[in-house]
């Protein structure tokens, strides 16, 4: 999944911000090798982007 945070949000939220980035990233790097890790990880960057607002951009 890939988030897109609203303009309002961004600069509360940095830390939150740098987990969700390095999530999306990694989601793709594994997607196709480890199902199960990449949708642990899917999981997991959902739940930082409800707590900072994000709006989900794409989802696999």
């Amino acid at each position: 999944m890939l988030y897109k945070l609203k303009e309002t949000k961004k600069s509360n939220y940095i830390e939150l911000i740098k987990w969700i980035k390095g999530l999306n990233a990694r989601s793709y790097e594994i997607a196709f090798q480890k199902p199960l890790k990449a949708l642990r990880l899917c999981k997991y960057a959902y739940h930082l982007a409800q707590k900072c607002g994000c709006q989900e951009e794409r989802a696999f």
